[in-house]
């Protein structure tokens, strides 16, 4: 076992080696067949194991693909996201490098007395985290309000009660869309969605971060709302 383990770890590493010398030869707005006649040979060391199934899904008229190369490895026995570098390609286009465009800015930690509450303070027009002390306007703070509910359900809690269509669903889409009701009703450069495309995007969303909360799943879609109506 322990010979086993130390050739899958020089492989791994001959594929971050790999992967190394070539990625500064991939730019953006390259074709997928480029950046994948580059990249897909670094990765041939790997077992299935070692690998990130890629993700491919509609985003409006658009199909998106994204593709994970192992760029870096952690002596811990686990593979997680931050030991690879996700590739994303929009219509068979290089559009991002990272994990930049597919995560949503994080909340921080709420404390005991605020989650217990149910509530966190929130800017939606600021990029900071929201803050989980008392909530007090002011002149130079008048956009911060407390967020109350279920921003704090797990994105595996939402899964589950969709699954399972048990009686806390409806509660957990009634926040949802109460959220972008809320956020769009402050600020108008929103595009319009309906019931279907929320639902997916909480769907795919929760099914990529199920460690991640209601709130990051939801602030991701205003965020990408916002875009679209650019």
């Amino acid at each position: 076992l322990a010979a086993m383990s130390a050739c899958t770890t020089n492989d791994i590493g001959r594929s971050v080696a790999s992967y190394d010398q070539v990625k500064g030869q991939v730019n953006l707005g390259d074709s997928r067949q480029q950046v994948l006649s580059l990249l897909e040979p670094t990765q041939a060391y790997l077992d299935t194991a070692s690998r990130k199934v890629p993700d491919r899904y509609i985003d409006g008229n658009s199909t998106v693909e994204v593709y994970y190369y192992r760029s870096s490895y952690q002596a811990d026995a686990l593979i997680t996201d931050d030991e690879f570098t996700p590739y994303i390609f929009r219509d068979g286009v290089l559009v991002g490098i990272g994990w930049a465009m597919l995560r949503a800015p994080l909340p921080a930690a709420e404390t005991p007395s605020a989650a217990a509450a149910g509530k966190l303070n929130f800017n939606p027009y600021s990029n900071s985290p929201p803050d989980a002390t008392p909530y007090s306007p002011s002149q130079s703070n008048p956009e911060t309000f407390i967020l109350y509910g279920y921003h704090s359900v797990s994105c595996q809690s939402w899964t589950q009660a969709r699954a399972e269509n048990s009686e806390q669903v409806g509660q957990l889409e009634a926040w949802v869309t109460g959220f972008l009701s809320g956020a769009g009703w402050r600020n108008a450069a929103m595009a319009q969605t309906d019931y279907a495309a929320i639902h997916y995007h909480l769907d795919d969303y929760c099914k990529r971060y199920p460690a991640n909360d209601l709130f990051k799943a939801t602030r991701a879609l205003v965020s990408k709302l916002k875009t679209r109506n650019r």
